[in-house]
């Protein structure tokens, strides 16, 4: 199974404990988001959900380690992993295919201390940790580890902030008059879905094309909006975008204003 979904995570009673008052998700969802998209989804363990925890792993996972019989049934993969910072957990569920890595107490620690403009290198410091743990785990190859070391390069490459096309859902209106554009925006500011609209120009008339950009969310989100805007359609000089159940969850008019 490829991997699909990537994330950091925290819970509300930890962040209050530690006067974490921005969300760690909420600082690191543009990480993640561009780090999986260097990634182009490859099989890596196995699973095709990984989610890096600041948070302290579950006392049964310790229980488990130190029951031999148990630990064989349990279907799942439990390595400690050792950094300069302490030591990490790494757990992977054969059963249902998702993986989580507990982050150790010093890295977690650095989070209070964290200034705004230090964000973006600490999250990826933080994933290739996770990685690092999955690589010792399952025995990686040089050639595996290599696709997330330039994975890594890429997302410190663009600046931490990527501006993305969704060909899939740009399309032209029946007539030809019109063109979508779709583009999904990653930065430190969260997740923006836009559309462009381009109207077709005129020859005859020397009429250059025109190009309108609409925001069809009131502010950015720090959620993954690929199911929300799942797929589109034209109709008539209105273009639509759907999520998965078919439900319009965006609608850009062509022609308002005119």
């Amino acid at each position: 199974m490829r991997l699909a979904i990537l994330s950091i995570q925290s819970n509300k009673h930890y962040e209050a404990a530690h006067g974490i008052k921005t969300p760690i998700h909420f600082q690191s969802h543009h990480i993640s988001q561009i780090f999986l998209h260097f990634l182009h989804q490859p099989e890596l363990d196995g699973s095709g959900r990984l989610t890096v925890l600041f948070e302290e792993p579950p006392e049964r996972y310790f229980r488990l380690w130190e029951d031999d019989v148990k630990y064989r049934e349990s279907g799942l993969l439990i390595a400690f992993h050792q950094t300069a910072e302490g030591c990490g957990l790494y757990v992977r569920d054969g059963y249902f295919h998702v993986s989580a890595y507990y982050v150790g107490e010093e890295t977690r620690r650095r989070v209070e201390h964290l200034k705004p403009e230090e964000r973006n290198a600490f999250y990826l410091a933080v994933l290739m940790q996770a990685f690092r743990a999955m690589a010792e785990a399952n025995h990686w190859s040089e050639a595996q580890w290599d696709v997330v070391e330039q994975a890594a390069r890429q997302v410190e490459a663009c600046g931490f902030s990527l501006t993305l096309p969704v060909k899939k859902l740009s399309g032209s209106s029946a007539d030809r008059r019109y063109r979508a554009a779709v583009y999904r925006q990653l930065d430190s500011t969260g997740e923006l879905w836009t559309v462009e609209i381009t109207e077709k120009g005129d020859k005859k008339n020397k009429t250059p094309p025109t190009t309108t950009r609409y925001e069809i969310m009131k502010k950015p989100a720090f959620i993954t909006l690929i199911d929300k805007y799942k797929t589109s359609r034209w109709e008539g000089h209105c273009f639509l975008m759907e999520d998965r159940l078919g439900n319009v969850t965006a609608s850009v008019d062509a022609e308002a204003g005119k």
